[in-house]
């Protein structure tokens, strides 16, 4: 069994207020997110600048179910619309990258809540998809095929994993699966034989560490 203990940490509202006010005009059409410790002082702030800032619209406080309001995991956040921008909420970028990874088109702001500070933030799109593009391609020619899948809270999908298996063996290559709580590529190093890994846990583990898997 296991007890998920939420924790939520207190912001200074106020000043996400001020900083919103000082660095954007009335009239831009923002959405707020963050991580999910962040969320209710995040909620509060686009509360008071919907009452006494913005003009002609509302702060966006986007979802995607079934995570809270505001909230956006490093794998999980929603696609966005009809906003100039976004402030993010976060002391990191792991959370922040997920939301730009879906949202190309828009630009990001990061408030630390910590350091009190707003930073512009980029994302290395072109790079992403080269890099995911040059690790299918030394893919294609693999003769042994290992399948991942994520036992971690609710990461994995068996649904996803048999399709997988039911594509590797129309094509008619050799493929095993293991059951993984944490999957790292020196962990996957210890199996011998293997061509190329297709994981179903988390993107992320393919994005950010693709090339070690291939």
């Amino acid at each position: 069994q296991t007890l998920y203990v939420h924790v939520e940490v207190d912001i200074d509202v106020d000043h996400l207020v001020a900083t919103t006010c000082a660095n954007f005009s009335p009239d831009k059409k923002l959405a707020f997110m963050g991580s999910v410790q962040f969320t209710t002082g995040t909620i509060q702030a686009v509360e008071i600048l919907n009452r006494e800032y913005f003009v002609g619209h509302k702060g966006a406080v986007p979802q995607i179910k079934p995570l809270h309001i505001g909230e956006v995991l490093g794998c999980t956040s929603p696609i966005i619309k009809g906003v100039d921008a976004v402030v993010f909420v976060c002391d990191g970028r792991f959370h922040l990258e997920s939301a730009m990874i879906q949202n190309p088109h828009l630009g990001f702001y990061r408030y630390d809540p910590t350091m009190q500070t707003l930073t512009r933030e980029g994302f290395a799109h072109n790079e992403m998809h080269g890099v995911r593009r040059r690790v299918i391609e030394a893919a294609r020619g693999a003769a042994c095929i290992g399948l991942v899948l994520g036992t971690l809270g609710r990461q994995g999908s068996s649904g996803v994993l048999e399709g997988v298996e039911r594509l590797l063996e129309q094509k008619g290559l050799q493929h095993f699966t293991v059951l993984l709580s944490d999957v790292s590529p020196e962990r996957l190093a210890l199996f011998k034989g293997v061509d190329a890994w297709v994981q179903v846990a988390c993107p992320r583990l393919s994005l950010d560490w693709g090339e070690a898997y291939a």
